[in-house]
């Protein structure tokens, strides 16, 4: 058996590690690395990707059609409603309250925005976001 233990610094560290798209085929070596090797994954195509590169946040998203995204309603949320901007930071935390009450919503409301997660959104989507992740947040609260 192996025991995998993982550390981040914070939370944004986390979520980039978890958010980054995986290999489809990845090859796990079972010999031990010599110790000026760096540390990473090897792939069955014989590419290597240093543990550097892996920690790396997704490329942001290009939209592709002239669609916009729908808008959620307001929320009753005084923080997004006092500041026409928001920053990453206070939209993650959101997201991850919302995802610890229901994974599920978390993924709607990221759909509603025609994306699979939220680091796809881009900058001026954030206020929109949090609103529409604070009024989920709120219904579920409600409901329960």
């Amino acid at each position: 058996m192996i025991k995998v233990t993982l550390e981040f610094a914070n939370q944004a560290e986390l979520l980039a590690y978890f958010s980054a798209p995986v290999p489809e085929k990845v090859k796990i070596s079972a010999t031990k690395p010599s110790p000026k090797a760096e540390p990473g994954i090897a792939l069955e195509s014989g590419e290597f990707i240093p543990a550097s590169e892996l920690n790396k946040p997704a490329p942001k998203a290009v939209a592709v059609s002239t669609a916009q995204a729908p808008t959620p309603a307001p929320a009753a949320s005084p923080s997004a409603a006092a500041s026409p901007t928001v920053d990453y930071p206070t939209l993650q935390k959101a997201v991850f309250a919302l995802a610890n009450a229901s994974r599920e919503a978390a993924s709607e409301v990221a759909a509603s925005f025609n994306v699979k997660t939220f680091k796809e959104l881009s900058q001026d989507q954030w206020a929109p976001a949090l609103t529409a992740v604070n009024t989920k947040l709120e219904s579920l609260k409600v409901a329960a």
